[in-house]
């Protein structure tokens, strides 16, 4: 994994003193072909995920939610390292995720995916880019992704905010458990290798209190949660999610995640706290049809 990460040390170390991010970027995209998708690429990412494997049979050949996430990787380590970006990585955090599902995906599928600088701007907590993700299969769209990244500002934890409690009625809440080992087992799968999830070395470096969850793999995991919760595993009704990363998940952390009404149907919102009762994920919305 040290040698997948020299290009991310060089551009940690290139960018170390960046102040501010390239605002003249602001439209560049990328496009790539991925696939077709294997049952060996599908069982890894369920095998990361501790997700249930018994919901992706032979018969259904579906992907799980999140698998895009699996095939992104290289594309977004091209924004991460592209040298006239200048993202400081040491400050980098993800910061908000949404996804649209308009399809599943499925073993076999092989997927169009255009990535793209949708903006750059000001935050409280410090400078936000947002990449926007648009997949297709055979010239269909089948997922919408957005994904912010802030560079925090210094003496900004990027994660400041109220505590993420809503009034809204609770209507469940399920506690998972994360394992020590998912971080270097999701870095294989994605091939995100960032050191912040393989060096605790590194991890402390940037400001860590050592080598944390992907955002993406808790994101997955939440949103398993929420499939066997909300909608009893069925994955064709699902629509979309969205939430905010709040504190970093230390591997090994158990989960909660609380679910409220919203007050329209086919939507509810949800949380997610660890053992310590901090927030990690907050403002989440799951969109489904009813």
């Amino acid at each position: 994994m040290f040698i997948r990460n020299i290009p991310l040390l060089i551009a940690m170390l290139r960018n170390l003193r960046a102040k501010t991010i390239n605002r003249g970027m602001i439209g560049h995209s990328i496009s790539r072909r991925i696939g077709p998708i294997t049952r060996e690429d599908i069982n890894s990412y369920i095998e990361a995920t501790l997700d249930n494997p018994l919901r992706y049979t032979d018969s259904t050949r579906a992907a799980p939610p999140f698998y895009l996430s699996r095939l992104l990787y290289p594309m977004f380590r091209y924004f991460l390292v592209n040298r006239e970006l200048r993202l400081n990585l040491l400050r980098l955090v993800h910061g908000q995720q949404t996804i649209e599902w308009h399809g599943q995906f499925h073993e076999g599928d092989t997927i169009d995916v255009e990535m793209s600088i949708d903006g750059i701007t000001d935050s409280p907590a410090g400078e936000m880019i947002n990449l926007k993700t648009v997949a297709k299969v055979d010239q269909q769209i089948l997922a919408e992704a957005n994904t912010c990244f802030i560079i925090r500002g210094k003496g900004r934890s990027g994660h400041r905010g109220k505590s993420s409690e809503t009034e809204n009625r609770e209507i469940f809440r399920k506690t998972i458990k994360t394992i020590k080992e998912q971080p270097l087992r999701y870095a294989e799968v994605s091939g995100d290798t960032n050191f912040i999830h393989t060096s605790p070395f590194l991890a402390k470096l940037a400001g860590l209190p050592g080598t944390i969850m992907h955002g993406v793999c808790v994101a997955a995991m939440a949103s398993n949660c929420l499939l066997d919760e909300v909608l009893s595993g069925d994955m064709t009704r699902m629509r979309g999610i969205s939430m905010r990363f709040a504190t970093p998940v230390i591997p090994g952390d158990e989960i909660t995640v609380i679910g409220y009404e919203s007050g329209e149907r086919g939507r509810i919102l949800f949380n997610a706290i660890n053992g310590r009762g901090k927030p990690v994920l907050k403002k989440g919305e799951y969109r489904f049809s009813v």
